[in-house]
């Protein structure tokens, strides 16, 4: 029996080691999280994604920090789309992105953290077009489809492959690692527009401008959202939880396409 307790009391001791090792890491992140600053103030960048969530401005553009992307994602399969498994496959929308730079490409850093670390990934994504196969379709048949003029409709319980909004930012904490409390000021992991909760019928999505211009081989597509939206997270036990109101986001983004 006292074999036993010693073993279980050097496993508690090695664990809360690791731990404590790893404490100053994760209060530097997030020290350094909180010293920048999203504000929509001085944004120069045609492309960015700006909002009040939770009464606070929210701000990001495609700058030293991020790049503007549109990619594709698929449905029925956690392959990344090049590697599908055509036996789960089941459909193919596009997202557009503000994501961050590779620290090597950024011109900001906090104390040898990482730029990556800090910063939020915004993705938003079309519905998915529903396909027998697991071929690829081109971005253009994917824009015809998806991006044109008007309101459009939020994924919710009710409608399972509508617009999709997340914002995934790790915020200098991880409420999953014990011994941290819960930071509640600031966006937790992942947070999204609720797809499985009912719908809120003053969520709007409207693409309110559209520009495309033709070059020799290229289509340039110049989008204008609008969205309001309710967004959830998840606690640290996976259920679901509301975080709050966004009002008044306007995401601009552009688009290079093949003709």
């Amino acid at each position: 029996m006292k074999k036993i307790f010693f073993i279980l009391l050097a496993l508690s001791i090695s664990n809360s080691c690791k731990k404590d090792d790893a404490h100053p890491f994760y209060n530097l992140q997030y020290q350094c999280t909180k010293a920048l600053k999203f504000s929509c103030d001085g944004i120069s960048s045609d492309q960015y994604f700006k909002a009040t969530i939770k009464g606070q401005e929210f701000c990001v553009s495609d700058d030293d920090l991020y790049n503007n992307l549109t990619t594709y994602f698929t449905r029925g399969t956690s392959s990344y789309p090049f590697e599908i498994d055509p036996n789960k496959f089941s459909g193919v929308g596009l997202s557009f992105l503000f994501y961050a730079k590779k620290p090597e490409h950024s011109t900001v850093t906090c104390a040898g953290v990482p730029t990556n670390y800090l910063i939020p990934k915004i993705a938003l994504s079309t519905p998915a077009l529903e396909s027998a196969d697991s071929t690829l379709p081109a971005i253009k048949t994917l824009m015809d489809e998806f991006i044109s003029l008007g309101e459009k409709e939020w994924e919710n319980k009710e409608n399972q492959n509508g617009w999709r909004l997340s914002i995934t930012w790790n915020c200098g904490d991880t409420t999953y690692y014990a011994g941290f409390d819960r930071r509640t000021d600031c966006i937790q992991g992942w947070i999204h527009n609720g797809s499985t909760e009912r719908k809120n019928k003053n969520d709007k999505l409207v693409i309110t401008d559209l520009q495309i211009t033709e070059t020799p081989f290229y289509l340039i597509y110049d989008i204008t959202i609008e969205l309001t939206v309710d967004l959830y997270a998840e606690d640290r036990n996976g259920d679901s939880y509301y975080y709050g109101r966004l009002k008044d986001g306007v995401f601009k983004h552009r688009a290079i396409v093949d003709k």
